[in-house]
Protein backbone atom coordinates (compact mmCIF):
# COMPACT_ATOMS: atom_id res chain seq x y z
CA UNK A 1 0.00 0.00 0.00
CA UNK A 2 1.16 3.64 -0.74
CA UNK A 3 0.32 4.54 2.72
CA UNK A 4 3.25 2.39 4.09
CA UNK A 5 5.92 3.36 1.19
CA UNK A 6 5.19 6.31 0.22
CA UNK A 7 5.63 6.94 -3.36
CA UNK A 8 8.17 6.08 -6.16
CA UNK A 9 10.62 9.48 -6.95
CA UNK A 10 11.79 8.08 -9.76
CA UNK A 11 8.38 7.76 -11.47
CA UNK A 12 7.19 10.92 -9.71
CA UNK A 13 9.24 13.46 -10.89
CA UNK A 14 9.34 17.22 -12.35
CA UNK A 15 9.34 17.29 -15.96
CA UNK A 16 10.84 20.43 -17.13
CA UNK A 17 8.84 21.82 -19.46
CA UNK A 18 7.74 26.03 -19.55
CA UNK A 19 4.18 26.04 -18.11
CA UNK A 20 1.93 27.58 -20.33
CA UNK A 21 -0.08 29.08 -17.97
CA UNK A 22 0.07 29.09 -13.94
CA UNK A 23 -2.45 26.40 -13.14
CA UNK A 24 -3.86 25.75 -9.96
CA UNK A 25 -5.29 22.09 -9.80
CA UNK A 26 -6.29 19.18 -7.65
CA UNK A 27 -6.68 15.08 -8.68
CA UNK A 28 -9.06 13.70 -6.25
CA UNK A 29 -12.68 11.74 -6.52
CA UNK A 30 -15.33 14.81 -6.82
CA UNK A 31 -17.15 13.95 -3.62
CA UNK A 32 -18.11 16.29 -0.88
CA UNK A 33 -15.09 15.20 1.69
CA UNK A 34 -12.65 16.46 -0.77
CA UNK A 35 -13.35 20.01 -0.70
CA UNK A 36 -13.48 20.48 -4.42
CA UNK A 37 -16.38 22.87 -3.62
CA UNK A 38 -14.55 25.41 -1.70
CA UNK A 39 -11.91 25.13 -4.64
CA UNK A 40 -14.47 26.34 -6.79
CA UNK A 41 -15.01 29.58 -4.86
CA UNK A 42 -11.81 30.41 -4.55
CA UNK A 43 -11.56 30.40 -8.19
CA UNK A 44 -13.82 32.77 -8.46
CA UNK A 45 -12.39 34.98 -5.61
CA UNK A 46 -9.52 34.39 -7.40
CA UNK A 47 -10.60 35.34 -11.01
CA UNK A 48 -13.79 37.27 -10.30
CA UNK A 49 -12.87 39.25 -7.29
CA UNK A 50 -8.93 39.79 -7.50
CA UNK A 51 -8.38 39.47 -11.59
CA UNK A 52 -5.81 37.23 -11.56
CA UNK A 53 -5.09 34.87 -14.57
CA UNK A 54 -5.22 32.17 -13.33
CA UNK A 55 -6.49 28.39 -14.42
CA UNK A 56 -7.99 25.65 -12.94
CA UNK A 57 -7.83 21.90 -13.53
CA UNK A 58 -9.72 19.31 -11.51
CA UNK A 59 -8.61 15.91 -12.41
CA UNK A 60 -11.26 12.91 -11.03
CA UNK A 61 -14.28 11.83 -11.42
CA UNK A 62 -17.15 11.28 -8.74
CA UNK A 63 -21.18 11.43 -7.67
CA UNK A 64 -20.44 15.48 -7.97
CA UNK A 65 -19.17 15.89 -10.96
CA UNK A 66 -22.21 17.12 -12.48
CA UNK A 67 -22.76 19.67 -9.73
CA UNK A 68 -19.40 21.08 -10.14
CA UNK A 69 -19.43 21.56 -13.91
CA UNK A 70 -22.54 22.84 -13.30
CA UNK A 71 -21.75 25.14 -10.74
CA UNK A 72 -18.38 26.45 -12.71
CA UNK A 73 -20.94 27.36 -15.67
CA UNK A 74 -22.95 29.43 -13.04
CA UNK A 75 -19.94 31.55 -12.75
CA UNK A 76 -19.18 31.92 -15.92
CA UNK A 77 -15.49 30.05 -15.30
CA UNK A 78 -15.90 27.43 -17.81
CA UNK A 79 -13.22 29.52 -19.94
CA UNK A 80 -10.94 28.85 -16.93
CA UNK A 81 -11.89 25.94 -15.13
CA UNK A 82 -11.42 22.70 -16.78
CA UNK A 83 -12.37 19.21 -15.61
CA UNK A 84 -10.08 16.28 -16.99
CA UNK A 85 -12.14 13.21 -15.61
CA UNK A 86 -10.85 10.07 -14.34
CA UNK A 87 -7.16 9.79 -15.15
CA UNK A 88 -4.94 5.97 -15.22
CA UNK A 89 -2.53 6.33 -12.39
CA UNK A 90 0.54 5.76 -14.70
CA UNK A 91 -0.79 8.85 -16.59
CA UNK A 92 -1.28 11.04 -13.92
CA UNK A 93 2.54 11.76 -13.52
CA UNK A 94 1.74 14.34 -16.54
CA UNK A 95 -1.10 15.82 -15.06
CA UNK A 96 1.00 16.64 -12.07
CA UNK A 97 3.53 18.30 -14.02
CA UNK A 98 1.22 20.78 -15.90
CA UNK A 99 0.40 22.01 -12.16
CA UNK A 100 1.65 25.14 -10.61
CA UNK A 101 0.93 24.77 -7.14
CA UNK A 102 -1.16 21.40 -5.74
CA UNK A 103 -4.85 21.67 -3.93
CA UNK A 104 -6.19 19.37 -1.33
CA UNK A 105 -8.35 20.83 1.60
CA UNK A 106 -10.41 17.70 1.91
CA UNK A 107 -12.70 17.76 5.46
CA UNK A 108 -10.91 14.00 5.93
CA UNK A 109 -7.93 12.60 5.03
CA UNK A 110 -6.15 9.29 6.29
CA UNK A 111 -2.68 9.75 4.16
CA UNK A 112 -1.81 12.69 2.20
CA UNK A 113 -0.42 10.13 -0.89
CA UNK A 114 -1.54 12.76 -3.67
CA UNK A 115 0.14 15.90 -1.80
CA UNK A 116 3.32 13.41 -1.95
CA UNK A 117 3.15 12.88 -5.47
CA UNK A 118 2.82 16.29 -6.35
CA UNK A 119 5.67 17.27 -4.00
CA UNK A 120 7.87 14.78 -5.59
CA UNK A 121 7.13 16.57 -8.93
CA UNK A 122 8.37 19.68 -7.18
CA UNK A 123 5.02 21.57 -6.61
CA UNK A 124 3.93 22.66 -3.60
CA UNK A 125 0.65 22.16 -2.12
CA UNK A 126 -1.66 24.14 -0.27
CA UNK A 127 -3.44 21.75 2.47
CA UNK A 128 -6.34 21.31 4.43
CA UNK A 129 -5.12 21.08 8.19
CA UNK A 130 -6.99 17.50 8.63
CA UNK A 131 -5.64 14.36 9.41
CA UNK A 132 -2.69 12.96 7.53
CA UNK A 133 -2.32 16.37 5.35
CA UNK A 134 -0.93 17.70 8.68
CA UNK A 135 2.42 15.43 7.95
CA UNK A 136 2.74 15.51 4.51
CA UNK A 137 2.98 19.77 3.59
CA UNK A 138 5.16 21.86 6.04
CA UNK A 139 3.32 25.43 6.66
CA UNK A 140 5.50 27.66 5.11
CA UNK A 141 8.13 25.59 3.87
CA UNK A 142 6.66 22.91 1.50
CA UNK A 143 3.22 25.07 1.13
CA UNK A 144 1.27 26.28 2.98
CA UNK A 145 -2.14 24.62 5.47
CA UNK A 146 -5.30 26.35 5.95
CA UNK A 147 -8.66 25.70 7.12
CA UNK A 148 -11.30 23.44 5.78
CA UNK A 149 -13.96 25.30 4.14
CA UNK A 150 -12.08 28.40 4.09
CA UNK A 151 -12.13 29.58 0.58
CA UNK A 152 -10.88 33.17 1.02
CA UNK A 153 -7.65 31.90 2.85
CA UNK A 154 -7.00 29.42 -0.06
CA UNK A 155 -7.45 32.18 -2.75
CA UNK A 156 -5.02 34.46 -0.63
CA UNK A 157 -2.37 31.69 -0.52
CA UNK A 158 -2.55 30.75 -4.33
CA UNK A 159 -2.38 34.29 -5.34
CA UNK A 160 0.72 34.23 -3.17
CA UNK A 161 2.23 31.74 -4.66
CA UNK A 162 1.62 33.23 -8.37
CA UNK A 163 2.59 36.80 -7.31
CA UNK A 164 5.77 35.08 -5.53
CA UNK A 165 7.76 33.03 -8.24
CA UNK A 166 10.89 32.47 -5.83
CA UNK A 167 8.99 31.51 -2.76
CA UNK A 168 6.58 29.11 -5.16
CA UNK A 169 9.79 27.54 -6.45
CA UNK A 170 11.87 27.26 -3.16
CA UNK A 171 8.66 25.25 -1.50
CA UNK A 172 8.31 22.65 -4.39
CA UNK A 173 12.18 22.18 -4.37
CA UNK A 174 11.43 21.79 -0.14
CA UNK A 175 8.47 19.48 -1.06
CA UNK A 176 10.76 16.73 -3.28
CA UNK A 177 13.70 17.35 -0.85
CA UNK A 178 11.68 15.98 2.08
CA UNK A 179 10.42 13.23 0.04
CA UNK A 180 13.32 12.04 -1.02
CA UNK A 181 13.66 11.97 2.71
CA UNK A 182 11.17 10.82 4.01
CA UNK A 183 8.66 9.09 1.62
CA UNK A 184 10.72 7.05 -0.75
CA UNK A 185 9.73 4.19 -2.04
CA UNK A 186 13.05 2.23 -1.88
CA UNK A 187 14.45 3.38 0.95
CA UNK A 188 11.02 2.61 2.95
CA UNK A 189 11.37 -0.68 1.43
CA UNK A 190 14.81 -1.12 2.70
CA UNK A 191 13.85 0.21 6.09
CA UNK A 192 10.66 -2.75 6.34
CA UNK A 193 12.81 -5.55 4.69
CA UNK A 194 15.39 -4.46 7.82
CA UNK A 195 12.95 -4.35 10.50
CA UNK A 196 11.01 -7.90 9.32
CA UNK A 197 15.08 -9.45 9.56
CA UNK A 198 14.90 -8.49 12.61
CA UNK A 199 11.56 -10.22 13.49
Amino acid sequence: SSDLFGVDTNFFKPIKKKKKSFTVGTIKSIEKHNGISCLLDAAKIIICDKKKDIDFMIVGDGSLREEMVQKVNKLGLNKKISFEGFVQHDKIVDYFNKLSVFIAVSERESFGVSVVEAASCEIPSITSNIGGLIEVNSHNKTGFIVNVDDADNLAKNIIKLYEDEEMRLKFGKLARQRVLNEYNWEKNLQKMISIYKLL
